[in-house]
């Protein structure tokens, strides 16, 4: 084939028009044309004519098309930058979503119990009315079933012998480190995160696996369902996403505890950039469900997150500021004070939500966040030495009785008075103020 003004022809002299896909979206394309491949290099279409002239006029829209394409690529780019690792949080919170997901809706199937029965009666009516022999083992007056009444024997048979079939497959891929068969699911799950992740990245080969893990957990389950086992769906959490969330969550009690008590600008600001965070980490849970185990691993991260941020971090959500921040050790992390502050700030709105009757009265559930504060180091400032004090006192603030509008007013006065608490004991300080006085 040769290249000509953006054509190529193929060995058939047709003529196709093509464009090169910029490495960083190759993913995303392949994402948005949704065709199996992990990243998109060229775009590439038909223009089904062998002459020139011609295929020179119909490439005009052909090539529109692939900037749309791109412009596509870009948004999706700009609004979830691609990423090249998950934390094992989140992998966990993806798996967990898939099998509470996926057994919810054996739930509602066992729930409705009707299935496709209907269909098979109707057709076992028109096959015996046209006296064509088949397998009638079922007698479709028992099979149309009102809710209510529970799975008909033809529904348990169907739905054990796909199990069983879907099981094999999926432990013999989980067995072999196989992800071909899983990977539609992975892809819709990220999409449900709002995750763009490299395809050809470490993590993304983590994260399959994982959800093999869960999709035969969830298999299995549905077989000991079948046996009459009690096996609980647990709770959906919803992925950390915009649009309606559960009911009694951390934000809504971020802007129940803002209406009611009306904070400074500065401070709902500090509370809301520690529920952001922590939402980052586990999603948007709801206040009943949070576990000392979630505000452990909160705490865990914000000692990685790194200080000073700039450029991709200052985008970053927490699991990745943590992963940038334990692959570069030496990077300052935040103070100590920071950390206590964001895990209070989340602390204070979850017991607001519990005071306000969110958390059931008869659901067990204790705070938390207690005790999970880091010890603070001490100041390494020194404390003032007397001829330091004897300095300050002499000033015209003391000896003239001076406020100075730069030094706070009367803060100029008090302060300092105050801040001798820290060096001096009770008499020590009663006989230097006496002493400052009299002269």
């Amino acid at each position: 084939m040769r290249a000509l003004m953006g054509l190529i022809k193929d060995r058939h002299g047709t003529y196709y028009a093509r464009h090169k896909v910029p490495e960083r979206l190759q993913a995303v394309v392949a994402r948005i044309l949704d065709n199996g491949k992990a990243r998109q290099v060229w775009l590439k279409k038909s223009l089904g004519t062998k002459v020139v002239a011609q295929a020179n006029v119909r490439a005009k829209p052909v090539q529109m098309e692939f900037d749309r394409i791109l412009a596509q690529a870009e948004a999706q780019l700009k609004k979830h930058p691609l990423r090249t690792s998950l934390s094992d949080i989140e992998i966990k919170r993806v798996a967990d979503f898939f099998y509470a997901h996926e057994l919810a809706g054996d739930d509602e199937l066992r729930m409705d119990g009707r299935r496709d029965d209907p269909m098979y009666a109707s057709i076992h009516e028109q096959l015996t009315e046209a006296r064509i022999e088949f397998d009638g083992r079922y007698d479709p007056k028992s099979l149309t079933l009102e809710p209510g009444r529970g799975l008909s024997p033809r529904t348990m048979e169907k739905i054990r012998e796909d199990t069983e079939f879907v099981l094999a497959a999926t432990q013999d891929a989980l067995a072999r480190g196989d992800i071909k068969n899983i990977k539609y699911e992975v892809d819709e799950l990220l999409k449900v995160f709002q995750i763009n992740l490299d395809p050809s990245c470490g993590d993304y080969l983590k994260l399959s696996r994982a959800i093999q893990v869960a999709f035969v957990k969830q298999l299995k389950a549905v077989l000991a369902r079948h046996q009459g086992e009690p096996v609980e769906t647990p709770p959906l959490i919803e992925p950390n996403r915009d649009g309606p969330t559960l009911a009694g969550t951390l934000k809504e009690a971020l802007a129940g505890w803002q209406k009611e008590r009306n904070p400074q600008p500065g401070v709902f600001a500090e509370y809301e950039r520690a529920i952001r965070l922590f939402s980052e980490l586990h999603g948007d849970l709801p206040i009943v469900q949070i576990k000392r185990s979630h505000a452990r691993t909160f705490r865990e991260a914000l000692q990685d997150m790194p200080r000073h941020r700039s450029g991709e971090l200052l985008h970053m959500p927490l699991p990745e500021l943590t992963a940038w921040g334990r692959k570069d050790p030496d990077a300052q992390k935040i103070a100590t004070s920071t950390l206590n502050k964001l895990l209070g700030g989340v602390q204070t709105v979850a017991l607001w939500a519990r005071d306000k009757g969110i958390i059931p009265e008869d659901h067990p559930w204790s705070d938390p966040f207690s005790r999970m504060r880091l010890r603070e180091d001490p100041s390494d400032r020194d404390a003032f030495t007397v001829d330091e004090l004897n300095t300050l006192f002499a000033t015209l603030v003391f000896t003239s009785g001076e406020r100075p509008e730069a030094g706070g007013g009367e803060a100029a006065f008090w302060l300092p008075l105050l801040a001798c608490t820290a060096v001096l004991d009770a008499r020590s300080w009663r006989d230097y103020v006496l002493m400052m006085f009299a002269r």
